[in-house]
């Protein structure tokens, strides 16, 4: 959909929020702006081998790989449990608003809880899963904790679990996770996730932590219908012991909706928030519908102006709140109305000594900000 389109153009999708203080400020250099600019995408890689590596990950790795025993359908029912997915899903939430209120909970839809209710073992002789109805509300996988293993070491339970019924879909309302080794003294994997829902199944809330080693993540979404408009909130962090990898917060307004459905989509009036990546933190203030409608009918003078006007996105260090650059608009020749993939507007970095250069040449490959 083409509003869709221009609104993850212009968004920096979950990137928005508060204005950094003018106190103390540092102007980067163009040089010092670029060191930081272009390693971010090493830094991201940096924290996600990190995680790959822990003991929580090489058990979970090996729970899927035999999980596909199952067969292809039901294995993907577990991939709410893959932290790597999780945090690259959460990321990924951009200014569709339906994705933000649905991630990451349906990532678990499907999966008829009662049916695996008991404890499933893994076979390696045979290599099969044998189940025995021991258990009344939870399901216990016991399994080996690393591909190639052959004792079954590891055990997953699964408790807590309920669920809604919406448009006849099952959703999850909430659901827990522990992961142990026997080696590992303590549990290798947690998770906890809860979501609320009106009396006609509409969302209101959606919470989720995970623990994995030495690394948290938790994210936070709601709902929250007005007289005349309905805000949805979103935001995470994910944290390495006490420093903190990542980070957003976000708040869009939609207006002149009063009841809010999450099988449709939304046009945003405006959009405020954040997204920190290691050293990086992008902050923004949009009117995203004034941008929207100067897009009607626009010459691309006039577009170009409005989207300067309208929308606002800096560039600082993450945690100094050093200066690093802003965002300038220039108009997309390519452009066209006709065509749902064209974006009206290019973002280029404009840096402290007033330098410009596209935004895509530092961040191309960030597929949270996707702004080509």
């Amino acid at each position: 959909m083409k509003k869709l389109l221009i609104i993850g153009t212009v968004g920096l999708a979950i990137l928005f929020a508060t204005s950094c203080s003018d106190d103390e400020q540092k102007e980067l250099t163009k040089q010092e702006a670029e060191n930081v600019l272009t390693n971010v995408n090493s830094e991201i890689s940096q924290t996600m081998g990190q995680m790959m590596e822990t003991e929580g990950m090489t058990a979970i790795n090996s729970f899927m790989n035999l999980t596909t025993y199952f067969g292809t359908t039901k294995s993907s029912y577990f991939q709410f449990f893959n932290p790597i997915s999780l945090t690259n899903r959460v990321l990924n939430v951009k200014l569709n608003t339906n994705s933000i209120v649905k991630a990451p909970a349906l990532e678990y839809q499907g999966l008829v809880f009662e049916e695996w209710i008991g404890t499933w073992e893994w076979v390696g002789s045979t290599q099969e899963w044998k189940h025995t109805a021991n258990e009344t509300n939870r399901v216990v996988f016991k399994y080996p904790s690393s591909i190639g293993a052959t004792t079954n070491d590891a055990t997953l339970i699964i408790s807590n679990y309920s669920s809604v019924t919406v448009s006849a879909e099952v959703i999850p309302t909430s659901v827990n996770v522990i992961l142990s080794v026997a080696s590992i003294l303590e549990p290798v994997f947690t998770l906890n996730y809860n979501a609320e829902f009106t009396s006609e199944g509409l969302p209101q809330m959606l919470s989720l932590n995970v623990l994995l080693s030495t690394f948290n993540l938790t994210a936070l979404a709601s709902v929250e219908s007005r007289t005349n408009d309905v805000l949805v909130s979103f935001s995470h962090q994910l944290k390495n012991q006490n420093v903190v990898a990542m980070s957003s917060n976000l708040e869009a307004v939609i207006p002149n909706v009063t009841q809010f459905n999450p099988n449709e989509d939304y046009f945003p009036s405006s959009v405020k928030g954040f997204l920190q990546i290691g050293s990086l933190k992008v902050t923004a203030d949009l009117k995203v519908l004034d941008f929207f409608t100067s897009t009607i009918n626009g010459t691309p003078s006039s577009i170009t102006t409005a989207a300067n006007s309208n929308l606002k996105v800096g560039l600082y260090t993450y945690p100094q709140n050093d200066v690093i650059a802003h965002i300038k608009w220039a108009y997309n020749n390519e452009y066209s109305p006709d065509y749902s993939d064209d974006l009206p507007v290019i973002p280029y970095v404009v840096f402290n000594d007033g330098s410009e250069d596209l935004l895509a040449k530092y961040l191309s490959s960030l597929g949270m900000l996707p702004l080509k």
